[in-house]
């Protein structure tokens, strides 16, 4: 549960590459049902008798294969979703009722594992952005990420701006000492808007492409 835009999914996909381990990642939302996570009927007319098979959702993937699950912004997901997931996490099945087939029980995999992210409850969708359940967060070891330093951002920046052969160093200063100024002002912490790391990656191919660097900034 870390401010926007520190590298929370990118750290796990990087130790994950270096463990060998498969990844299955899904970004939730207030739209994101059940079915979703564990799997539903869809159409099958040549390989079916009934016309329909199941479909596992990535949850259940992960869950009987032994994959690592990552949930993005999981404190968008509707309460029902995130009760599915406590539930499977709590046994070492999961049951589901599916039409026309009836109860389908799946077996959690000793290898599993499942990590979540989430983002501070600010920002363009802060509304709509739920404080997870203190039995939730007690299912999971919390990591907090701190926001990056002056000196952090402004190596981020220079490493973007190689790739895009961008040299003066002075504008890529001053775009991270922007970024760094408003994470610490008053004004961030009520704005709807967030400028964040993935925000001076597109200021700096802004500037690249020739566009002028105080409207960059300005629009950002």
């Amino acid at each position: 549960r870390d401010p926007t835009g520190t590298s929370k999914t990118k750290t796990i996909q990087v130790l994950c590459n270096l463990l060998e381990l498969e990844l299955i990642r899904i970004n939730l939302s207030s739209e994101t049902t059940i079915e979703d996570l564990l799997g539903r009927l869809i159409s099958d007319k040549d390989n079916s008798f009934s016309g329909f098979k199941f479909k596992e959702g990535a949850f259940t993937e992960a869950y009987t294969k032994g994959k690592v699950l990552l949930l993005d912004e999981v404190n968008l997901a509707p309460n029902p979703v995130l009760k599915s997931i406590l539930t499977a996490l709590d046994s070492d099945k999961i049951t589901q009722s599916i039409p026309g087939i009836g109860l389908k029980t799946f077996y959690r995999h000793e290898k599993f594992r499942i990590v979540a992210t989430q983002n501070p409850k600010i920002g363009e969708f802060s509304c709509t952005r739920d404080r997870l359940s203190i039995k939730f967060l007690e299912t999971f070891q919390v990591i907090e990420f701190p926001q990056f330093t002056e000196e952090e951002l402004t190596c981020i920046a220079k490493e973007a701006a190689n790739k895009k052969n961008y040299k003066n160093e002075k504008i890529i200063e001053q775009i991270s000492k922007f970024h760094n100024e408003w994470v610490k002002s008053s004004l961030s912490k009520n704005c709807p808007q967030c400028y964040t790391v993935r925000d001076l990656n597109v200021s700096i191919k802004s500037i690249s492409d020739g566009n002028d660097p105080q409207e960059v900034i300005s629009w950002s």
